[in-house]
């Protein structure tokens, strides 16, 4: 059942097999040029923003693109050992997942819809020529964010597994585990790392760009379009927000549960003697040197810090963008 999680990286070119280098440059190109087309389209709108307005809209398609080709291109060329042991590590844990999973797929797509078919009433059918590619680029992050989930779910499920397990003293496996947990965030780091920059200033500038439309109607609605407007804004800003602030939450709740288990092998050790005090005090020393951390390619941790941190940049833009258009 897990394979059904796989099955959608596949269509993505983020599979778990060996990958089609031929698909994933055919879908590389295709993105780029939809892209380059899609903005081209946007132009008469683009003349009439702000340069502040213009650049964020800019940066937002430039991240979103970018956070796109660097996975297919990592996962096709440069890092397939890396998602060969990612996608092991799915397949054998994330059964369970595998409902949340589509039920979070059927979610998305018709909050999409619901959306798309506000835009559509606005634009007509030249919504799709201009925001298509949008749409699938979004759905990448949104499917990334999913399976950062599943993985530090399964990683902090089997770090509660090793905290109940210590007590019986089976320490040699106990530490192999840790060590093996800790190569699972490592890993994650290599593939995941440096895609969570763009994937965090996106959803902020995102929600920058959104924001700013509610509260100024920069495209001139009408007071009964404003109505949807609002609602579609407000479901492309859950879109970006909750799915990323849950991958981010999960992500601290190992570090969480793996000093959960360092306090534990600490608080034991007052009751040992000897060579299973000494035993102890080796583990200890194992955890505290594969003590897991997310990292953003190790510009910034990704922990529970980072949410306020986004909320706070994001408030603090929305105010020099709001600034800006007063003037």
């Amino acid at each position: 059942m897990s394979k059904i999680i796989a099955m959608f990286g596949q269509v993505l070119a983020l599979g778990p097999k060996k990958p089609n280098k031929i698909y994933s440059t055919i879908l590389v190109i295709t993105l780029t040029v939809s892209t380059f087309f899609s903005n081209y389209f946007r132009l008469p709108y683009y003349q009439n923003f702000t340069p502040i307005k213009l650049n964020n809209n800019i940066l937002i398609e430039v991240m979103m693109y970018f956070f796109a080709v660097v996975l297919i291109v990592d996962g096709t060329f440069c890092k397939m050992d890396q998602w060969v042991i990612l996608w092991s590590v799915v397949e054998r844990h994330g059964q369970k997942y595998v409902f949340r999973f589509l039920l979070a797929q059927v979610v998305f797509v018709v909050l999409d819809w619901v959306s798309i078919l506000v835009w559509i009433d606005m634009e007509g059918v030249d919504f799709f020529s201009q925001y298509f590619t949008d749409e699938v680029l979004l759905y990448y992050q949104f499917y990334i964010t999913c399976v950062v989930i599943i993985l530090a779910k399964i990683i902090k499920e089997e770090y509660q597994q090793l905290e109940h397990k210590i007590k019986y003293y089976n320490l040699g496996k106990i530490q192999n585990r840790l060590v093996s947990l800790n190569d699972c965030v490592l890993n994650f780091n290599q593939i995941f790392g440096f895609s969570f920059v763009p994937l965090v200033m996106t959803c902020g500038l995102i929600v920058v760009e959104l924001l700013d439309d509610v509260f100024k109607n920069s495209y001139g609605y009408t007071k009964g379009q404003y109505f949807g407007i609002l609602i579609a804004n407000l479901i492309t800003i859950m879109q970006c927000l909750v799915p990323t602030f849950l991958a981010i939450a999960y992500c601290n709740q190992v570090g969480e549960n793996a000093r959960k288990l360092l306090l534990k092998a600490c608080y034991l050790r007052r009751f040992l003697r000897d060579e299973k005090q000494r035993e102890l005090d080796f583990f200890i020393k194992t955890s505290r040197n594969h003590f897991p951390q997310f990292t953003a390619a190790e510009f910034f941790q990704i922990d529970k810090s980072l949410v306020f941190k986004i909320l706070g940049s994001v408030t603090t833009c929305l105010i020099v963008v709001v600034q800006f258009n007063a003037k």
